[in-house]
């Protein structure tokens, strides 16, 4: 019996302390999601032209699904690259695309779609809703989530954090109904149970609902 409590014991340390290590690992490959605003704020304020934005992301993203196909596919790659970016990858990232590499993509297709440079916010601002409303979702939803929302696949807590994050982002640019619609667009669209990566439906979305309203 006491061999038993000490097998229970150290199994419950051991997956205590696993669950730790992978919220340390999420933490990390999040503040590097977060690290990638610097796209959107570039796109925003800068006078690089929506053209050269595009082409720079569609080079980004070949490159990125380039070196993602083969860490999947050929092994020498993946021992090596897994090396270099250890908190990069995770056990889910084994047979797909990583999250960074759909993050690029994700703000490629915006571009591409809804690019303009005489409203810069339509392509500018779901990139900052990428990197940091869909990161406070996953933090916050992982670690203090419980309730799902009915049809979502999103916590409570989660698609929440995503909405106050957004709002704030929007106060900046945008007046209050439309900080308020979009912050909920991009929100909802994050949490949504479709089989599309998140960040892309969170793109396209949002930068749909800010076409309209701006």
């Amino acid at each position: 019996m006491p061999k038993k409590r000490q097998m229970d014991e150290l199994n419950k340390k051991s997956h205590s302390y696993y669950n730790f290590e992978n919220y340390q690992l999420k933490i990390w490959r999040k503040l590097l999601h977060i690290s990638s605003a610097w796209i959107g704020f570039v796109y925003i304020y800068s006078n690089i032209k929506t053209d050269t934005a595009e082409y720079s992301l569609i080079c980004a993203s070949l490159l990125l699904v380039v070196m993602d196909l083969l860490r999947i596919y050929n092994k020498s790659f993946k021992l090596f690259i897994t090396k270099i970016f250890k908190k990069l990858f995770i056990d889910r990232d084994n047979g797909r695309l990583n999250s960074a590499t759909w993050y690029i993509i994700s703000a490629a297709i915006g571009m591409i779609l809804f690019g303009n440079d005489k409203n810069r916010l339509i392509a500018g601002l779901p990139i900052l809703y990428l990197a940091f409303g869909d990161t406070a979702a996953s933090i916050l939803g992982k670690k203090f989530g419980r309730k799902k929302i009915p049809i979502l696949r999103g916590t409570w807590i989660g698609t929440l954090s995503c909405f106050i994050t957004c709002f704030i982002i929007n106060l900046f640019y945008l007046n209050l109904p439309v900080s308020i619609i979009t912050a909920a667009a991009a929100s909802i669209a994050e949490a949504l149970p479709i089989p599309i990566d998140d960040n892309i439906s969170m793109v396209l979305i949002s930068a749909t609902v800010l076409s309209i309203l701006t």
